[in-house]
């Protein structure tokens, strides 16, 4: 002691690099025989740093004599690190909760005016508009013990025009006390320098708060057990291998007392079997002066629970150098363990969810200029993790220009006032093209409040971003098809209604006998009426069909020899009438000679012209429509160029674009007033294109007229004759004169359920001369087949719908044939697709003939296969 006090101070824990200051508070310790602790930061010779504990505890008789001190030393250099890593892992994860989680309020102090977001709401449980837009909405939830340490950092910041941050407590709707980390800054002062606004950020710590209290409580818990005794030593003699622990050691082993089992065997046996040989090594190294005694291991409890166990013990020597004595100390460090265990669990987590978020952390250094990404920044970027972080400038080529500029400028102001940022860029082009992403970042502050780096999170959201891109394009084209639709079916009410209309009003009108008033030739213009309205019925159901068979890939044109004059002619006589009964011009024009035949599909040809025609007469009120015929030369072949062209009102390159969708037209006031069901020039293109052709609108203004073009290859036949002129074309090309009636004189079995298709269908058939008995299915028209058979009064032609019940068409025809009959079978039906005319001819029927009937075609069917020997074209067992 004497030595220590004053002969030879200098001993006194003296070493390279040792804190001087610390060194002079553990001699006043000693030279006043008082206990001291401290913390020391001590850098070896080979340049090592250690951050080292000391507890320096006097020792003294029981006459209160110093006589000596023992001193506990420890390297807390692991535990100062994985602070220090807990700190950084915090700032990240505040950081990545700011991106959704933070309440803002916007103060006005003069006029007391507050603005609060959502979030800022729902931390203390309200919505935003039970809040009252004014500072007592705050001040009236904030604690009252904390409430004028808040104002007083509100008013130091207002007063020195600096950012403030504070902690306090709040009161939530439920009652209970949330914590507030606020984090504001001053926005705007007026002329006299008055503040103005003050913006702040909350941000929910409850959670934090109580883990910080809980650690608290264990680090409290931890240091209560060292100072009440918590510590257990032990005393371990080399010469004889006797041990010695005191209470609280069997205490630590979990055994109630020092009975409870042999020193010797708990010190040997207590270690973890997976650490007993570890331990037993070091202890032996220590007692042979290789090492200190500085160890960390497991022991399991009775009951099998398991402890960390932290021990160190120091070696006494005999005079000489021989170990004689193992002293040391070993404390529970369970809690820190699971602490440290449960904080890489969190990292984990973390990165975890990054990875999964597509969210990676970065940062730079202002000081070094240096970046850091983590794993997850690289692979979004693309770049190899080997070759490490680009520069600023090299960060800033990962994005497209406009968004490179706007993150430029953000780091910027984060510099230069600490102002953080929250933007959504895009990424320039690498493999896997431009990807949107969420760019978060704040500044980091030393302890004097000067920025020294910049650092946040950048996420990959071009998923969320296409998402709702997609939803929007969705929901533009699913409002779009809705309207359609709403048109459409409007406009076919309407076209099925207004013929219904005068079909049942002058039906009616021709029913009543008793009306007198009612002249022939009124009565004429009724059936004309009633005749020309079933047409337009036919054509709007056809334009129905058609569109479904072109849908449907079921349409067929034919290429067959096409005489052009004829179809020019027929289109000419019977469009006139409409055109004059409108006082309107119609001309057809060659402009130059025109091939008379060529390879194409008449019907087709002949549905399109009248289409595009009619429609040139129905839109036009004055003026005229000019149909010009003309040839091209394209390339390797020669092209069929035929102009429609009106001075009606003309068509906007925005109704133009609607003209050809199915449904669509150009304006629905036009529709309303000319009717129509929209499906007109839909079908005529894709009639055109199978045909090798197109329809298309040629460059038009409104009120200056339309101009539809129909092209089509133009297969000329060889030596075809050309046409310059239509009205000079040979008579013989005129059209041919009216079939006459045909007499038909057979026995025919008409297969019909509808009662009035069975009045007019043998009517029409009669009159012709025929025979005609009526089965109301197929079940009965087999019957009546083999009675007038049995009888010897066989039928000559079968006339079948297809639509029954009990037995329909397709299984009549089968049966017969199945039965070896050569009757003679015409299908009739209101089927007009062609795959149901071939059904019809795979199930056993010899013709077809569709609904509405004409009377005409009708009976020259029957006539034609009347008396003939049928089923020759019949697939057995098919249909």
């Amino acid at each position: 002691i004497e030595e220590v006090k004053g002969k030879k101070p200098g001993h006194v824990l003296q070493g390279p690099g040792t804190d001087a200051a610390m060194v002079d508070r553990m001699r006043a310790a000693v030279h006043n025989g008082t206990s001291e602790n401290i913390e020391i930061v001590n850098y070896g010779k080979n340049g090592g740093a250690h951050v080292l504990a000391i507890e320096l505890i006097p020792l003294r008789t029981d006459a209160g004599v110093l006589t000596g001190f023992m001193a506990i030393e420890s390297d807390i250099t692991e535990q100062k690190a994985a602070s220090e890593a807990l700190r950084v892992e915090r700032e990240r994860l505040e950081l990545a909760a700011s991106a959704a989680q933070m309440g803002l309020w916007d103060w006005n102090p003069q006029t007391g005016a507050v603005l609060y977001n959502q979030r800022w709401a729902d931390i203390i449980g309200y919505q935003m508009e039970e809040l009252e837009p004014d500072a007592s909405e705050w001040t009236d939830r904030v604690h009252p013990d904390d409430l004028p340490r808040v104002m007083a950092t509100v008013r130091n910041a207002m007063s020195n025009n600096t950012h403030y941050q504070s902690e306090y407590r709040m009161r939530h709707r439920d009652g209970n006390w949330r914590w507030i980390l606020e984090q504001g800054r001053i926005v705007t002062r007026d002329a006299d320098g008055e503040v103005t606004r003050v913006v702040a950020a909350h941000l929910d710590v409850t959670a934090r708060k109580e883990a910080e209290e809980n650690l608290l409580k264990i680090t409290e818990r931890l240091k209560l057990a060292t100072n009440a005794g918590g510590v257990g030593t032990w005393d371990y003699t080399a010469a004889n291998n006797e041990i010695t622990w005191d209470d609280r050691m069997f205490r630590l082993y979990g055994h109630a007392d020092s009975k409870a089992v042999p020193v010797l065997d708990a010190w040997i046996n207590g270690p973890h079997p997976d650490d007993r040989a570890r331990v037993q090594n070091e202890i032996q190294k220590a007692l042979r002066g290789e090492k200190d005694f500085n160890t960390e291991f497991r022991i399991r409890w009775p009951d099998g629970t398991i402890r960390h166990i932290r021990a160190i013990a120091v070696v006494q020597h005999g005079a000489a150098g021989e170990a004689l004595r193992l002293v040391g100390t070993n404390w529970d460090i369970t809690d820190i363990r699971l602490a440290e265990e449960k904080l890489r669990a969190t990292s984990a987590a973390l990165e975890e969810a990054q990875s999964v978020a597509r969210m990676g952390n970065w940062s730079f250094d202002l000081l070094s200029g240096t970046i850091e990404w983590s794993r997850q920044v690289f692979e979004l970027f693309e770049r190899d993790e080997r070759d490490g972080p680009p520069d600023f400038k090299g960060m800033l080529s990962d994005y497209c220009k406009e968004s490179a500029d706007t993150l430029a400028a953000a780091v910027q102001r984060s510099i230069e006032s600490g102002t953080p940022y929250s933007l959504t860029l895009r990424t320039s082009k690498r493999g896997k093209g431009a990807r949107h992403v969420r760019g978060e970042g704040r500044a980091r502050l030393d302890p004097d409040g000067k920025v020294v780096g910049v650092f946040g999170t950048v996420a990959d959201i071009t998923l969320e971003i296409e998402a709702a891109e997609s939803l929007t394009k969705a929901r533009v084209q699913a409002e779009a098809a809705s309207k359609a639709k709403s048109e459409f079916l409007a406009n076919m009410s309407h076209e099925l209604r207004t013929p219904l209309t005068a079909i049942i009003g002058f039906t009616d009108l021709l029913r009543d006998n008793s009306n007198a008033a009612v002249t022939p030739e009124q009565r004429a213009r009724a059936v004309d009426t009633i005749r020309r309205a079933g047409t337009h019925l036919l054509a709007v159901i056809n334009d129905i069909l058609d569109l479904s068979k072109i849908e449907a890939d079921k349409l067929d044109v034919e290429k067959t020899q096409t005489a052009l004059m004829p179809i020019l002619r027929e289109i000419e006589s019977l469009l006139r009438p409409r055109a004059t009964e409108k006082h309107l011009s119609l001309d057809i024009v060659l402009t130059g000679p025109v091939p008379e035949h060529f390879a194409s599909d008449p019907t087709r040809l002949r549905q399109i012209l009248m289409n595009l025609a009619g429609n040139a007469i129905k839109f036009t009120e004055t003026g005229g429509i000019t149909i010009t015929v003309d040839t091209a030369q394209t390339q390797d072949h020669r092209t069929l160029v035929i102009d429609v062209t009106d001075t009606g009102p003309g068509i906007t390159p925005e109704q133009a674009a609607l003209l050809f969708q199915p449904f669509g037209q150009a304006d629905a006031s036009l529709t309303r007033k000319h009717g129509g069901t929209g499906l007109g020039l839909t079908i005529c293109r894709r009639l055109a294109v199978l045909m090798g052709g197109n329809v298309e609108i040629h460059p038009t203004q409104p009120r200056r007229g339309s101009c539809f073009r129909l092209t089509l290859p133009l297969d000329a036949s060889d030596g075809a004759a050309l046409a310059t002129d239509l009205a000079a074309e040979s008579t013989a090309h005129a059209a041919a004169p009216p079939p006459r009636f045909t007499s038909l004189k057979a026995r025919i079995l008409l297969a019909e359920d509808g009662v009035d298709n069975q009045r007019l269908i043998s009517f029409h058939l009669k009159r012709a001369g025929a025979s005609v008995a009526i089965a109301e299915n197929g079940r009965i028209a087999l019957e009546m087949l083999d009675q007038a058979q049995a009888n010897g009064q066989p039928f000559e032609l079968l006339l079948t719908d297809i639509q029954m019940p009990e037995m329909d068409g397709y299984t009549l025809a089968r049966t017969l044939r199945d039965r070896g009959s050569t009757l003679p079978i015409v299908a009739l039906t209101a089927h007009a697709m062609a795959e149901d005319r071939d059904r019809c001819i795979r199930a056993g029927c010899d013709d077809y003939a569709t609904k509405p009937i004409e009377p005409a075609a009708l009976i020259a069917i029957c006539a034609e296969w009347s008396g003939k020997v049928g089923g020759r074209v019949a697939v057995p067992g098919s249909a």
